[in-house]
């Protein structure tokens, strides 16, 4: 499986989903950003004291993902989409993803209470 490509501390401190050989097409295709995603995954460290921030806003949490992210040139990215069926145009809501670069998408969820697809 290509997500054997994630050194093992990150599989281990995250939950990671994979789907049609991610991780190979993003460290054959796309190697600077992947290697962007494996740094910041491996100094991200959850302390006691985010798990405990009140709500309201971003949690500290993501907050630093945002930072780290932004700092390298990542940024929020809405889609625009429509669905063809015989031809006949179909408005489909949009969806914003976390950080987007240079043709990748990343959702980063922290204690998601609404669900998304």
């Amino acid at each position: 499986m290509a997500i054997e490509l994630i050194p093992e501390p990150i599989r281990t401190n995250f939950e990671i989903r994979e789907w049609k050989h991610a991780c190979a097409v993003l460290k054959g295709d796309f190697r600077k950003e992947w290697d962007e995603l494996l740094n910041i995954l491996g100094r991200f460290q959850l302390r006691a004291s985010d798990i405990r921030a009140a709500g309201g806003g971003l949690s500290p949490v993501s907050q630093w993902f945002n930072r780290e992210f932004f700092d390298l040139g990542w940024q929020k990215k809405s889609f625009e989409t429509k669905i063809v069926v015989d031809a006949k145009e179909f408005e489909s809501p949009t969806h914003e993803v976390d950080c987007f670069k240079n043709c990748v998408a990343l959702e980063v969820e922290w204690s998601n209470k609404d669900p998304y697809f």
